[in-house]
């Protein structure tokens, strides 16, 4: 995972080196400075000028664009800013800075890519994309989205949803998830549900970290149970030409190089 995710504000003057989601190789940027609109709030249009205000109740909206120099991808965000104090580069004194939170990306940014097979149903996809598109103005909505992800893995697994007329609760359905090597990706899916039934029932204490780590945590189940078999013609290419040349060389090479 791009560690750029880890902060949910930047500095206006030094947008985040955030990976293009389509091309998902090359790094977006604001090819000029017209391409990030910032305007203050209405309160703070209203008020400014009054004796009491300070920097410190400043609020704006913002408009971006960036784009990929790789694809030709553009991508607009917009969100809110404030004012922070932070210190001079001497260390010496403080400065004002506007600081400015994302609150939705179009398209949205890509937090994790699985390396998995082709086997992951499309619904997978689909709410991943929906855990994409609200992780960074309703992280709750995201934490939820998540969690139906291991419900939709369990589908098609084969974990049934009922038993007779008995609706299953997700917990009992992870724990009749038996597949041969994956008892870490049982206990892995239930943190799934655990925090996934935070978001459900509105938990406002998500964390930045919190949620990263529970990508993170779908990332890892997703590979381990739709894994992209490894590449190893190489290896296989090599070991016919040893085989067919009974060595390195094939044997008439070798009989020439011992006669000089």
């Amino acid at each position: 995972m791009n560690p750029v995710f880890s902060k949910r504000s930047f500095r206006a003057d030094s947008v985040p080196a955030w990976t293009c989601p389509t091309c998902e190789r090359c790094v977006l940027t604001l090819d000029t400075p017209d391409k990030l609109v910032i305007r203050p709030n209405a309160e703070t249009k209203g008020n400014s000028g009054e004796d009491y205000w300070d920097h410190d109740y400043a609020g704006y909206v913002f408009s971006g664009m960036l784009n990929c120099r790789g694809c030709g991808e553009t991508v607009t965000f917009v969100g809110t800013g404030h004012v922070d104090q932070e210190y001079t580069d001497d260390g010496q004194d403080w400065e004002y800075v506007t600081m400015l939170t994302p609150n939705f990306f179009v398209p949205p940014l890509k937090i994790i890519s699985p390396q998995a097979n082709d086997q992951v149903p499309d619904q997978i996809g689909q709410l991943l994309a929906k855990a994409h598109e609200v992780c960074w103005a309703d992280p709750d909505s995201a934490l939820n989205r998540l969690r139906t992800i291991v419900e939709e893995i369990l589908d098609y697994k084969g974990v049934h949803r009922m038993d007779g007329r008995t609706r299953l609760s997700l917990h009992r359905r992870i724990q009749l998830f038996v597949e041969p090597g994956t008892e870490q990706v049982q206990k892995a899916m239930l943190a799934i549900k655990y925090v996934g039934n935070d978001g459900s029932h509105g938990f406002s204490g998500v964390k930045r970290k919190d949620l990263l780590e529970v990508f993170s945590i779908v990332n890892y189940c997703l590979e381990k149970l739709f894994p992209v078999p490894a590449d190893d013609s190489h290896v296989i290419a090599a070991v016919d030409r040893f085989n067919a040349n009974q060595g390195l060389r094939p044997r008439a090479v070798r009989s020439d190089e011992s006669a000089t």
